[in-house]
């Protein structure tokens, strides 16, 4: 009976970890400077693509002067990926801005698939262990 709950732990996590990507998106903006965006709209976390083609992930986002910053939780050039503290970067030398979102509409409907399943997999399981073979 424990390793019958560990595996259905198991199976939970695994649900969870394949299901939490797609509660998530990013979009670029239009319309408005990142700036603008930032400023307004105050986003949880952005991703900008720099001038040398090397790009950073900002958390907590803020724009002061000409200067884009925040806590950077990773950057990246030529495959390499690092971490640091609140870094700020030059708005002119910014190509390209994305904005991380999370897509409640997705969010809702993969809970209740997820619930769904779970509950005809249990369904089916406690249907085959009471399930009387001998026959009458």
């Amino acid at each position: 009976m424990r390793t019958f709950r560990r595996r259905r732990r198991g199976v939970a996590l695994l649900l969870i970890a394949v299901y939490l990507p797609a509660c998530h998106h990013t979009f670029t903006p239009e319309g408005l400077t990142p700036a603008e965006y930032i400023t307004t709209k105050h986003p949880k976390q952005v991703r900008v693509t720099l001038a040398d083609q090397s790009w950073c992930v900002f958390r907590d986002p803020w724009v002061v002067g000409d200067t884009l910053g925040g806590i950077v939780t990773m950057f990246g050039s030529a495959g390499l990926f690092a971490s640091a503290p609140a870094e700020g970067v030059p708005l002119g030398s910014v190509v390209h801005f994305e904005v991380h979102q999370a897509n409640q509409a997705a969010t809702i409907v993969l809970v209740v698939l997820g619930v769904a399943v779970v509950g005809a997999a249990i369904g089916g399981l406690v249907a085959l262990h009471n399930w009387d073979f001998m026959g009458p």
